[in-house]
């Protein structure tokens, strides 16, 4: 649910270390990222407003899409 990061609005490819898998995926390629990116500001306006983080939001929503519909965010290190 949270778009391998990008959602949780504090991913950007400047971040993404050089070789990083990351950088191969097509959201975070130059013209899909700041397509992207409007999408990610306007998620976080919308979280922001109610006094969540972005990740919060976005696990709500495919929360809410129905009762056979589990989250499975991932984990880790960084």
């Amino acid at each position: 649910p949270l778009g391998r990061g990008f959602l949780t609005g504090q991913i950007t490819k400047e971040i993404l270390p050089e070789g990083d898998m990351g950088r191969m995926f097509a959201r975070f390629q130059d013209e899909a990222m700041a397509a992207n990116q409007k999408i990610v500001d306007a998620l976080g306006a919308i979280a922001q407003k109610k006094g969540i983080f972005n990740a919060e939001l976005s696990i709500a929503f495919v929360s809410n899409l129905g009762p056979h519909v589990v989250p499975l965010p991932g984990s880790s290190k960084a």
